[in-house]
């Protein structure tokens, strides 16, 4: 792997760009596992939940219920 990603500039970039609608979003900072050539080796990775996407159907109340509180 001769590049490293921008997944940090960009996501920061974008909540500092979009102010407005930063409260939208989550900008999250995470170890995630590499796949293909980098399957097996964590790295550093950075990315945006939206909240309104962060609804999980509780199956024993059978109702979607937010992640967020």
């Amino acid at each position: 792997m001769s590049e490293l990603g921008n997944c940090y500039e960009v996501h920061g970039r974008f909540m500092m760009n979009n102010f407005e609608d930063a409260d939208d979003y989550i900008l999250v900072h995470a170890e995630v596992m590499g796949q293909g050539q980098l399957a097996g080796i964590p790295y550093g990775h950075c990315f945006l939940i939206h909240k309104a996407t962060c609804d999980l159907l509780s199956l024993r109340q059978n109702r979607s219920e937010s992640i967020l509180g």
